[in-house]
């Protein structure tokens, strides 16, 4: 089995290969600041702390980003970007509720939401 880091990254390339513009979505939160280390203990203490938050918000997908589509002849061919939305799993891996919810959302606004398994 496939970890799934292996796995985001075969879906990026599948995706790039298929035209398709992805970036990663990191959703997390993290802590930043100055660093100094007590001596002897290995230990690090971060002065002056600050939250930061990355990513778009929980439960939305692993890689979001475009897919370009040629609309109807009464739009003169002009393309448009199309929103995309790549969640990755495994080939065991299941999606949470807000997972479902997100990809969802982004159907029912227009866009493409897909999950890419590692089972490919």
């Amino acid at each position: 089995m496939k970890r799934e880091s292996a796995v985001l990254k075969l879906a990026m390339l599948e995706h790039s290969r298929m035209g398709d513009v992805v970036f990663r979505n990191h959703v997390g939160m993290g802590v930043f600041g100055s660093m100094r280390r007590i001596p002897g203990t290995g230990d690090v203490v971060v002065e002056n702390a600050r939250v930061a938050m990355c990513g778009l918000f929980e439960g939305s997908a692993d890689l979001i980003g475009w897919r370009t589509v040629t609309v109807t002849p009464e739009m003169v061919g002009q393309k448009v970007a199309v929103f995309l939305s790549v969640e990755v799993k495994t080939a065991t891996g299941r999606l949470s509720a807000r997972q479902k919810d997100w990809a969802e959302n982004v159907r029912r606004a227009g866009g493409v939401s897909v999950v890419y398994r590692g089972d490919k």
